[in-house]
């Protein structure tokens, strides 16, 4: 893994890609904590569980408590005094609720900076983005809701050709080979690769591995992530934070 800016590496390889490339230019993007905060969607989650049950256990819920992914959400409850008795309800819960419609449009939050990326990318001539993530085939209206109600107000929007997911469960799918897919997808479409930005390092690492990758920027979301940071391609520049000043000239 690089050790460097990764908003300056990106401008630097974008200026280099317009210079060096005739195709169209794309830049790939994870969406769950990679441009949207889930830690949001979970806590909205959990609070609706306590208002349906009648309970009160995540009525004062702080983000920074959330730490782990959500396949570990279990691990939260025993620090918020969830009774042993109980906690089995409240995955139930959870599970009933997370990913539901109203949750997936609209208990979601954007990462700050995270659709001016998109914005500044899709004003750029001979730049398009598109959005590469696990989520399953039948979340996709509610996804593009959710995107586009996020970007608008930066002026951005995301069409249906420009959303990859799963063909089917994402619980069905080896979601690094579904990674992989999308980026080949678009290659298929002539785009040429100029990043792919993901949180999970299992997933640049099969990116990594393709040859359609060989003149993509890999960049890793350091927020929440599953797999194993080793797992990082060498190349790979891991960061947080969209700050666009490093991509603008001068």
């Amino acid at each position: 893994m690089q050790n460097t800016d990764w908003m300056h590496a990106l401008a630097a390889h974008y200026r280099a890609a317009c210079n060096t490339r005739s195709a169209p230019l794309l830049l790939l993007c994870d969406i769950d904590d990679t441009l949207l905060d889930t830690r949001f969607m979970i806590r909205a989650v959990l609070q609706t569980g306590d208002t349906e049950r009648g309970t009160g256990y995540f009525s004062d819920l702080e983000l920074d408590e959330i730490w782990m992914p959500e396949s570990r959400i279990a691990e939260l409850l025993a620090p918020r005094r969830v009774p042993p008795a109980e906690q089995a309800a409240v995955l139930r819960s959870y599970a009933q609720h997370a990913w539901s419609a109203p949750a997936l449009r609209h208990w979601q939050t954007a990462l700050p900076g995270a659709m001016q990326l998109l914005a500044w990318f899709q004003q750029q001539p001979r730049t398009s983005v598109a959005l590469v993530t696990g989520r399953s085939a039948w979340m996709r209206a509610d996804t593009l809701h959710c995107i586009n109600r996020l970007g608008a107000p930066h002026g951005v929007s995301i069409s249906e050709a420009q959303l990859f997911t799963c063909s089917a469960n994402w619980e069905d799918e080896h979601l690094p080979s579904m990674k992989v897919a999308g980026l080949q997808h678009y290659a298929a479409q002539g785009f040429s690769a100029l990043a792919f930005i993901d949180n999970e390092p299992a997933n640049l690492a099969a990116v990594a591995a393709d040859p359609a990758s060989s003149e993509c920027l890999l960049l890793h979301a350091d927020t929440i992530f599953e797999t194993d940071r080793a797992l990082l391609p060498a190349r790979a520049v891991s960061g947080s934070g969209f700050h666009l000043a490093a991509l603008q000239p001068g």
